[in-house]
């Protein structure tokens, strides 16, 4: 799974999408006892482009799109997630720094309750 659609520069995006993530001030997952300390926790914000089994695409606030690893998330915060809804995404970055592997994820634009 890559991190970001291939372009012409090869793998030099993924930096640059760490750099950014990093840079934005987001936090991760802090106090989730399966971080390895080598792992990098993010937060990020984006649109779901895809969802499928457990493993998402999204395309950040910030331009870029990431592939999220939904394995270690309860079905029930993703099951109902669809195309163009903004979520956050808490967790670490993979150790080779492709992809999100996600510890939790929540709808950012819910809709509001319908009054009688």
């Amino acid at each position: 799974m890559a991190l970001h659609r291939h372009s012409r520069q090869g793998n030099g995006a993924v930096p640059l999408i760490v750099a950014l993530v990093l840079a934005t001030g987001l936090a991760g997952a802090a106090g989730r006892e399966t971080v390895v300390a080598d792992e990098r926790p993010v937060r990020v914000e984006g649109r779901v482009q895809w969802i499928a089994g457990q493993a998402a695409q999204l395309q950040l606030d910030a331009g870029p799109t990431v592939n999220v690893d939904l394995g270690s998330v309860a079905q029930d915060e993703y099951a109902a997630l669809k195309p163009r809804e903004r979520v956050v995404v808490a967790g670490v970055l993979s150790g080779d720094g492709r992809r999100v592997i996600a510890t939790s994820i929540a709808r950012l634009d819910a809709p509001l309750p319908r009054t009688p």
